[in-house]
């Protein structure tokens, strides 16, 4: 078994090492255990969980960094012999998931998953004008304050030139926006008057009949911007909370002043935009390819 240390807590005179699980191993289930030398978590970890893994062939264990909101995990070919804590790199969590237990879905589950919990609008009608989501107002949908946000569009150009906004929430204080500008994808998110832009990849369309999936992913100060399904680019910014705020908003143009900080005239998308949908959540790479491939 895996198990929390959590000795310190109780005696930190007696125990000063900080809690962390350790392995424990018997030939009976209701013990004795002797505790597996030299094989721990990191300091400040808890909630143990074991994966195995048959295509590896290997055991994963799982383990929860309370106080920093993330997951670390090691794993091993027989139990006994532990790797270090794997690069971060190599896997990924839901955001704000603790104490995980692991269980495998299929791709549509996972879809339906989040058109179920975390899609806050769809706009699926395709349109050639720009739509108003929301009006001046103090508060409610599009002048909520955020953390996490994902937008997906499907839009078809008629040209690329000058600036063309696709997506308009908020203003130049607290906000997020969307772009086009001479053809290449522009995110913009603010906060308190702080401001990030990342700049994409030039956005082309092979035939007149073609529709190109765009999508934004904002978490807590990480923008990641795509073009059906690619990564196309991505930056940070110098906070987390985008703030409220009590402007008109929507897509296909601007409604005001956008996140960009740019305001005068709609700048209105020039073509078609369909299948608009705004998740409450930070939508992965993969999510977003699976969308794209929908």
């Amino acid at each position: 078994m895996a198990i929390k240390d959590e000795s310190h807590v109780y005696e930190p005179l007696k125990y000063p090492h900080p809690p962390m699980n350790f392995l424990a191993v018997s030939d009976e289930l209701a013990g004795p255990y002797e505790i597996l030398p030299g094989v721990q978590t990191p300091d400040y970890t808890e909630g143990p969980e074991f994966l195995w893994v048959d295509s590896k062939r290997k055991w994963l264990l799982y383990y929860d960094y309370w106080a920093y909101g993330k997951f670390g995990v090691m794993e091993s070919a027989d139990m006994i012999h532990w790797s270090d804590e794997l690069d971060e790199k190599r896997i990924r969590f839901p955001y704000r998931a603790r104490h995980a237990t692991m269980f495998p879905v299929s791709h549509q589950e996972l879809q339906r998953l989040l058109e179920q919990y975390a899609l806050l609008a769809q706009y699926r009608t395709p349109t050639y004008a720009p739509v108003r989501v929301a009006a001046e107002e103090a508060d409610g949908f599009f002048h909520e304050a955020f953390s996490m946000r994902s937008v997906i569009m499907d839009i078809k150009m008629q040209s690329a030139a000058g600036i063309q906004v696709l997506f308009d929430e908020g203003d130049s204080v607290n906000g997020l926006a969307l772009r086009l500008r001479d053809g290449y994808l522009e995110g913009a998110v603010c906060s308190n008057g702080h401001r990030c832009i990342v700049t994409g990849e030039l956005v082309q369309q092979t035939n007149p009949a073609e529709w190109i999936q765009i999508a934004a992913a904002y978490e807590e100060g990480k923008l990641c911007l795509y073009v059906d399904g690619r990564l196309s680019g991505e930056g940070s910014a110098s906070f987390a909370l985008v703030r409220a705020h009590d402007s008109a908003g929507g897509y296909g143009g601007r409604f005001g002043t956008d996140a960009f900080g740019d305001h005068g005239g709609k700048a209105a998308f020039d073509g078609a935009i369909k299948n608009v949908r705004i998740y409450s959540v930070p939508l992965q790479q993969e999510d977003v390819s699976l969308a794209a491939q929908a």
